[in-house]
């Protein structure tokens, strides 16, 4: 699913509690014409940065996460706007205790893992290439010699 899909899916869900009444209201509260949200709707355009902030700060349950990166839930829970739920992907319905930070640090830490081990393999690759570049100049020496002695 892609951003602007679970765009809408984060405004279906403001209207399911009241806070606005249709894309109309939306377009006046976020300064925009409707025909820039029919455009997002109708995949003609992205969602622009500028208009995510404005969505955040009229509406703070909104949650980003999930719709830039599909984590979550559409909506946080009253209690603690800060608090997010994380999904293992857009597909999967079982939601993880870790928060959003923790996940991302785990990510950035198995990837700088991956990245070291091939930096090692690349290592190791550059020294057999050096080894057999070395050992073809040796060949060619004593070829060479025994060219000259015969």
């Amino acid at each position: 699913m892609e951003a602007n899909e679970r765009l809408f899916e984060v405004i279906n869900e403001l209207k399911g509690t009241a806070l606005i009444s249709d894309y109309k209201t939306l377009a006046v509260d976020m300064s925009v014409h409707k025909s820039y949200i029919s455009d997002i709707k109708a995949g003609r355009k992205k969602i622009s940065l500028e208009f995510l902030g404005r969505m955040k700060n009229r509406y703070p349950r909104i949650n980003l996460d999930y719709i830039v990166l599909g984590l979550g839930t559409p909506l946080l829970r009253d209690d603690s706007t800060q608090s997010t739920d994380i999904k293992a992907s857009s597909n999967t319905t079982t939601a993880h205790p870790e928060t959003l930070t923790t996940y991302l640090v785990d990510t950035i830490a198995t990837q700088a893992e991956e990245i070291g081990a091939l930096k090692n393999e690349i290592d190791n690759l550059k020294s057999k290439l050096q080894e057999r570049t070395q050992g073809n100049s040796a060949t060619d020496a004593t070829s060479e010699a025994s060219v000259l002695v015969g």
